[in-house]
């Protein structure tokens, strides 16, 4: 009985490596709604031993209540006992002299200090105003909708220069235009296109939080920037700024989002950072129904995972911010004048640029239908196996 349970298992195992070689089920925009691979933001309480409390307790059973279904992990550490916690750092960071404070880490280690009392108002207040401060906000609620319901947010955030803000607003019209009639090119139809969204320069600091957990700080806040968001409030890529922003860029990244997650991307770009937020029930059953399954099913989980898991088939995997992943967008060139300034370019450097462009692919289609092949035999041998030993055991009972 222990045999036949070991070789269903092995079965199983190489069943699902074939199945997996053929195509991938999930598109980078669906993988992103899971949590897999996913860092935590953490909200650090510091201490020390004349700190009440009650304090203590207030901020540990809101932290059960409201970071509960949040990205967010609060640590409380009391600066006068010994201890090996990161979070011990941050005093001398941020030179803290006055306990309680609290500091509030990015996954990549950058922080900030966020204010724990609010003039005239109670300790109680003050406790609750602060976790629903760090993982909601009105913007952030309807940027998670958006998420759902649609392909992806291009979230552009105004900067100090209005000309260079009206032509970023201008540049991400031209993308999700673009795109927007490329859905049907996609692996998975998503019914409705990226939705562009726009922090006036008047809220940015209303979305402190957001901005935050986007790299967006004071030191750079008056620039004009683009994140492309996808899946469970997912970064595309990096976060482009002044002229690093373009139709192209944000188009390639919208591409990226809608593509096959055995496209030739390095994995680490299918599971971008997330923004700090609160992803509850509710969220989750109205993704279920907009998906037709829940990515939080351990199956579907496991499967998401050994992709995430493989490296790219290909020598030099593709760069989502630079290659557009649905084909070549046409594109309207300026020729100077005069023929100095143009270089000459031979047919065979013409046809050398374009097999180097083409070898990628056919290089992951030829690895792809080996692996293929090979797991196919593999479970042919398997079942062979199984069976000639299932009746040389009949024999012997005879």
């Amino acid at each position: 009985m222990k045999k036949d349970k070991l070789f269903f298992s092995l079965l199983m195992i190489f069943s699902l490596i074939s199945y997996g070689s053929f195509a991938c089920r999930y598109t980078v925009r669906e993988i992103g709604f899971s949590e897999i691979g996913s860092k935590h933001y953490h909200l650090f309480f510091l201490t020390n031993s004349h700190t009440q409390e009650e304090q203590v307790l207030t901020i540990n059973k809101f932290s059960n209540l409201l970071l509960r279904d949040s990205n967010i992990r609060l640590e409380l550490i009391n600066v006068d006992e010994k201890g090996s916690s990161s979070g011990l750092e941050f005093i001398t960071r941020h030179n803290i002299q006055t306990f309680p404070s609290v500091v509030f880490v990015a996954p990549n280690g950058e922080s900030i200090m966020c204010s724990y009392t609010m003039a005239g108002q109670s300790l109680t207040a003050s406790s609750w105003f602060l976790m629903e401060t760090l993982t909601t906000s009105t913007f952030r609620e309807d940027l998670i909708r958006k998420l759902i319901r649609s392909y992806g947010v291009v979230l552009i955030i105004e900067g100090a220069d209005d000309a260079e803000t009206r032509r970023v607003k201008n540049d991400a019209r031209e993308a999700v235009k673009k795109i927007a009639g490329s859905l049907n090119q996609m692996p998975k139809v998503v019914n409705e296109p990226p939705e562009i969204m726009v922090i006036p320069r008047s809220k940015i600091y209303d979305e402190k939080i957001l901005l935050f957990g986007l790299g967006i700080t004071e030191k750079n806040k008056d620039n004009t920037h683009v994140a492309i968001l996808y899946g469970r409030g997912r970064l595309a890529g990096p976060v482009l700024t002044g002229e690093q922003i373009n139709t192209r860029r944000i188009y390639n990244l919208l591409t990226f989002v809608g593509a096959d997650c055995e496209c030739g991307i390095d994995n680490s770009w299918i599971i971008g950072e997330m923004i700090p937020l609160r992803w509850g029930p509710s969220e989750q059953a109205e993704l279920i129904e907009q998906l037709g399954f829940d990515v939080e099913n351990p199956f579907v989980k496991t499967e998401m995972s050994q992709i995430i898991s493989m490296k790219p088939s290909v020598m030099n995997p593709i760069n989502p911010l630079e290659e557009n992943l649905l084909g070549f967008m046409e594109t309207s060139f300026e020729i100077e004048n005069g023929t100095d300034a143009v270089p000459r370019i031979t047919a065979a450097e013409i046809q050398k640029s374009f097999l180097q462009k083409s070898q990628k692919r056919s290089n992951l289609v030829l690895t792809k239908t080996l692996v293929s092949l090979g797991s196919v035999f593999l479970v042919i041998v398997m079942i062979g196996l199984y069976i000639f030993l299932l009746n040389k055991r009949r024999a012997k009972r005879k």
